[in-house]
């Protein structure tokens, strides 16, 4: 073999380099592969085309097997009904139907009653309990006057699922008697049944937190009423009232505490104001830890100690997405950086959705370039999996965008125009237009990993090839020290 034979071979090897190198960069800017799929036949049909015979499908729920359920909701847009349907998504099988009793219907209408009622041995032992009190609380009332339902009045459960709290009058459970009639509120442990705490005088609304250390009650009508409202937070260990909570007056509120119970976080709009306002407070004292005034979406990250604002920005009548997600820290209440992501889809493309994962640090929003603008009928195609075909079409697929909150980017965009992580953090499964439902593994890969790997491959090839080149100069008896 002559000298150029071994040049040639050299810029072989050299070409081969450089091949797999480009394929190592391309590798790690590839978006994840779904591990399962399933079509569930509920493809999405805009709002302004749904009659009585369309249907469209959002995650419900995906549990950690993982099974996702698809509600498949059907009729006119302005009185629609879900039907869910659960899919094995290992064996791409549709589960069949849980028969469920009316009581088990009547769980399931509270939070966390679809939690609970997949844990047989807690749900059987409040069942029997409630169906044990309801007599009793019933015997002085007229048989006409009497519901069939199984929970009392003001039932609610913990997000933990460890405790639940009932409105009472003279001791018994309030079932078929005006909620201002009740005299107390009791909140018990579920698993034994005792007795945490009695507070006396609630007669609305109350909010556990989880460990069962605090809760906060509303104000009688506060939430129906357009006034200032007032919350009471109280100390589950004493029984005693800790602090008020002032809120100015606002409409639809939503309530809720930190998953480790150490901040109450009220969402709420104002009669006067366009955006939603979130207030948060410490339960420790009561005081007053943050406020963010322009709020349009907002979900809680990192262990529950990062409020994520999605802000929404309002001009000349219209809409424009702001495309920034700002992060305040729940413990001081102060606003720690801003993140910028979907830059490059037009302004009047809207983020929404905006969902957290509970077991990773990631925040997954849906991007829908047809948010009422697409046509009756229009089906818009995937344009990840199919971006030929969406070239030559034009039309844009919604797609599910998922970052990574703690290191500020985008990990993914995922085929999608409804998400749901799973209550494990493993999970993250997405259905898209035409009704496919995919399950992802979390966490997405690190694409450093794969350039390690890659790199490996290269370096094997490389010396694969010198090694392949040495003897076959050697076979010709012409050994040349290669440079």
């Amino acid at each position: 073999m002559g000298r150029n034979s071994i040049q040639v071979l050299k810029l072989v090897g050299f070409l081969l380099v450089s091949i797999l190198a480009c394929g190592i960069v391309f590798s790690a800017a590839l978006d994840p592969r779904p591990k399962y799929f399933v079509a569930s036949h509920a493809p999405y049909i805009p709002s302004q085309s749904v009659q009585d015979s369309s249907s469209w499908g959002t995650i419900e729920d995906l549990s950690d097997d993982p099974v996702v359920t698809v509600a498949a909701w059907s009729g006119k847009w302005n009185n629609c009904k879900a039907d869910s349907r659960s899919f094995d998504m290992r064996t791409r099988q549709a589960l069949p139907s849980e028969q469920r009793d009316e009581e088990e219907q009547e769980l399931l209408t509270f939070p966390g009653g679809d939690q609970l009622a997949r844990n047989a041995v807690l749900w059987n032992s409040l069942r029997t309990r409630f169906e044990n009190w309801r007599p009793l609380a019933r015997r002085d009332l007229p048989q006409t006057d009497q519901s069939t339902r199984l929970f009392p009045k003001g039932f609610v459960l913990s997000p933990d699922l460890r405790f639940f709290a009932y409105l009472m009058k003279s001791g018994q459970p309030l079932y078929d008697q005006p909620r201002a009639s009740a005299d107390s509120l009791a909140i018990d442990e579920i698993e034994t049944g005792e007795r945490v705490c009695e507070l006396p005088g609630v007669s609305e609304k109350v909010f556990i937190a989880p460990g069962g250390r605090v809760a906060v009650s509303l104000i009688a009508n506060v939430e129906q009423k357009e006034e200032a409202g007032r919350l009471i937070l109280w100390d589950l260990t004493t029984g005693r009232r800790r602090a008020e909570l002032a809120l100015p007056q606002y409409l639809d509120p939503q309530f809720e505490f930190s998953a480790n119970g150490d901040n109450f976080i009220a969402r709420f709009r104002t009669p006067s104001g366009i955006y939603r306002q979130v207030r948060w407070w410490e339960t420790s004292s009561g005081k007053p830890r943050g406020f963010i005034s322009d709020s349009f979406e907002t979900v809680l990250v990192n262990a529950a100690s990062t409020v994520v604002n999605h802000p929404m920005d309002f001009r000349n009548l219209g809409v424009v997405d702001s495309r920034s997600f700002v992060f305040w820290d729940l413990a001081t209440g102060e606003r720690t950086f801003e993140a910028k992501w979907g830059t490059e889809l037009p302004e009047n493309v809207p983020i929404h959705q905006l969902t957290a994962s509970e077991g990773n640090p990631y925040l997954a929003a849906v991007i829908d370039p047809n948010y009422g603008r697409t046509p009756p009928g229009e089906r818009a195609i995937n344009w990840i999996l199919i971006e030929r075909d969406t070239r030559k079409s034009g039309v844009p697929l919604s797609q599910v965008l998922v970052a990574d909150a703690l290191q500020r980017r985008v990990v993914a965009r995922l085929p999608g125009r409804s998400v749901k992580f799973s209550r494990d953090g493993k999970w993250v499964a997405t259905i898209d237009e035409q009704g496919i439902v995919r399950a992802w593994q979390l966490p997405f890969r690190a694409p450093w990993r794969h350039v390690v790997l890659y790199t490996e491959l290269v370096c094997f090839a490389w010396f694969t090839t010198v090694f392949v080149g040495t003897l076959i100069r050697s076979h010709r008896g012409k050994i040349v020290a290669i440079g």
